[in-house]
C-alpha cells in the first residue's frame, strides 16, 4: 500500500472526499454564519494521522470547539459482490469517548450512556438531517468508530477529545481501494474516476451541505450536564447555559 514508485491514484479514496469538501464550501460560502465553517484537505492519513493530528491539535490549542465531520470514500456505489448501492450511506461513530477519564468512566458504567457519546449524538443529527431535507438517501449509524481494522481521520480528532464521525459510501470495493493500477486474470485493480458515481457524490454533499449549515446556525452544545435522582420520582438535569441559546428540549 506504500508503493511510492507505481501509479496508485484515489479517485475514490480520497478526492471524492476533497471535491465534495470544495463543493461544499462553494455553497455555503454565500451564507452567513454565527459559527466558524473550516474546510481542510488532510495529508498524511495512511501514513499515520498526520494531517488530522495537526489540524486537531493546532485547534485545541487555539481553544475551538470543534465538530468533526470526516468525508473519506463517498463517491463508489458498486459493492465487492456486484451490488449497487445508491440511496444509503454510513456514519461511524464512537461509543465511549477516547479521551475519557477513569472517573467518567465509572460514572458510565454506573449511570449507562454507552451509546450516547458526543459523536453519537453527532451521527443521530447527520441522520435526522438527511431524513428532513434529502429524499431516496438515507444515513446508516454504524456504533463504531470505523470498520473492523480500518481507521480515518476522524481519529485525530477524537484523541484531541473533539466530536467526530466518519462519513463513507454504503458499499465498498476493495479492488478499487490501495491498489496499484493492474489487470490480473481479466480483474481490474485501481481507483480510477470510473468507478466514481457523481449523482452519489452529489448526494453525499448535499447532506454535508444541510448538515453544516445547521450546525453553524445553532448554539454550541450545553457543557456542565449532570444527573440526579436520589430518593426521589423525578430525574433533575442540570447544564451550564451557552451564548445564543433561547430554550433547550430535553430528549428521553
Amino acid at each position: 500500500a506504500m508503493n511510492a514508485t507505481d501509479e496508485a491514484p484515489g479517485a475514490n479514496d480520497d478526492a471524492s472526499g476533497v471535491a465534495a469538501l470544495i463543493e461544499v464550501a462553494r455553497v455555503l460560502s454565500k451564507e452567513q454564519f454565527a459559527a466558524t465553517l473550516v474546510y481542510a484537505a488532510l495529508t498524511g492519513e495512511e501514513q499515520g494521522l498526520h494531517g488530522a493530528t495537526i489540524v486537531a491539535n493546532w485547534a485545541r490549542e487555539q481553544g475551538w470547539d470543534v465538530i468533526n465531520l470526516n468525508n473519506d470514500m463517498v463517491s463508489n456505489v458498486q459493492g465487492q459482490d456486484g451490488n449497487i448501492e445508491t440511496t444509503r450511506i454510513r456514519v461511524f461513530a464512537e461509543g465511549t469517548r477516547t479521551v475519557e477519564t477513569a472517573q467518567e468512566a465509572n460514572q458510565r458504567r454506573y449511570n449507562g450512556g454507552e451509546v450516547d457519546s458526543p459523536s453519537r449524538n453527532l451521527a443521530r443529527y447527520i441522520d435526522t438531517i438527511a431524513d428532513r431535507y434529502l429524499t431516496d438517501f438515507d444515513v446508516e449509524m454504524i456504533y463504531r468508530t470505523d470498520r473492523y481494522g480500518r481507521g480515518g481521520d476522524q481519529t485525530g480528532f477524537l484523541r484531541a477529545g473533539y466530536p467526530a464521525v466518519r462519513i463513507v459510501e454504503g458499499n465498498e470495493n476493495y479492488d478499487r481501494q490501495h491498489q496499484d493500477l493492474r489487470t490480473e486474470n481479466g480483474r481490474v485493480y485501481g481507483d480510477t474516476i470510473e468507478g466514481v458515481n457523481f449523482a452519489y457524490l452529489t448526494q453525499a454533499t448535499r447532506l454535508n451541505v444541510a448538515t453544516m449549515a445547521s450546525l453553524a446556525r445553532a448554539p454550541a452544545p450545553p457543557k456542565g450536564v449532570t444527573i440526579a435522582g436520589a430518593v426521589q420520582p423525578d430525574t433533575t438535569l442540570s447544564w451550564e447555559a451557552v451564548p445564543g441559546a433561547t430554550a433547550y428540549r430535553v430528549w428521553w
